[in-house]
């Protein structure tokens, strides 16, 4: 599975689904700066600490993590007009 890095000008995330952030146990290590789409499948994890944090214990389950970058030059990502992240199970 390849994951999705959003970066733009100020900020970067990684999207990944709900369903895996639960089932590596880190829903509630999840800081606010974190984003959630509306129906609560997909988060979108802050580069500084919440996606480093899924990374690892991606890795740590045997898995190979894998992304590929969308990169915003100008203006802000969709991202921001989130809500925030919640643990959903």
């Amino acid at each position: 599975m390849k994951f999705k890095y959003i970066s733009d000008p100020g900020h970067g995330w990684l999207e990944a689904p709900m369903h895996l952030v639960n089932e590596l146990g880190i829903a509630e290590s999840i800081s606010s700066y974190s984003y959630m789409s509306q129906d609560g499948r997909t988060a979108y994890l802050e580069e500084d600490c919440d996606a480093p944090k899924f990374k690892k214990a991606y890795e740590a389950s045997g898995r190979k993590f894998e992304y590929y970058e969308q990169v915003i030059p100008n203006g802000e990502a969709f991202v921001r007009r989130l809500g925030g992240f919640r643990k959903v199970n």
